[in-house]
């Protein structure tokens, strides 16, 4: 069985964690597991519902906490485990932080994938400048260029990237979102109506 490191799992089970827990649910986990990076100590979105099929989950101090703590435990991190993973799947939507890329190819995990899940900039100036700075530069650290959409890869990627990025649309579990009698009448219930 292989393993494959993935990023982006946070304490909000936003977009990005779903897209995550939706694929991770789909695959043949007999050949594949996902481990999680996760910059917080808490618990993060569906840790508990993935650990239980079979993924680990590896916490360290975010970067924004503690920058020198942060690299400390994220450069043992990569010295200790790398050799396990042949692939590490960032799944951001800035690039703002690209050091998971570059630690993974520092340590030699030969493929390492950037996914976008962004079309601009939601944080601060500073995160968007560094994002721009780190676009020049994301062709030397990841191998795969992937995005959610058409305008995910524009903002994420160079032009001549563009070329080469893959979109991968976000999965949806079309039986979560079927019609449900009881849920209807559960969610009249709860509204009073």
């Amino acid at each position: 069985m292989k393993r494959i490191l993935v990023f982006g799992m946070t304490e909000n089970a936003g977009g990005v964690e779903r897209f995550l827990r939706n694929y991770y649910l789909h695959f043949d986990r007999s050949l594949l597991q996902m481990d999680f990076l996760c910059n917080s100590y808490n618990d993060v979105a569906y840790e508990e519902e993935l650990r239980a099929l079979g993924a680990r989950f590896f916490h360290f101090t975010a970067r924004s906490k503690n920058i020198v703590r942060y690299r400390k435990e994220l450069n043992r991190f990569f010295r200790l485990h790398a050799s396990e993973y042949d692939t590490i799947w960032v799944n951001v939507s800035s690039l703002a932080n690209i050091d998971y890329l570059k630690l993974a190819k520092k340590y030699g995990i030969r493929r390492r994938i950037i996914h976008s899940h962004n079309s601009r900039n939601m944080d601060s100036d500073l995160r968007g400048l560094l994002h721009a700075a780190n676009r020049k530069i994301i062709g030397q650290y990841a191998t795969d260029f992937w995005a959610c959409s058409d305008e995910a890869s524009k903002w994420f990627y160079s032009e001549a990237l563009r070329s080469e990025a893959r979109i991968v649309k976000n999965a949806l579990d079309l039986q979560e979102m079927a019609f449900s009698q009881e849920g209807r009448m559960a969610v009249r219930t709860r509204l009073g109506i």
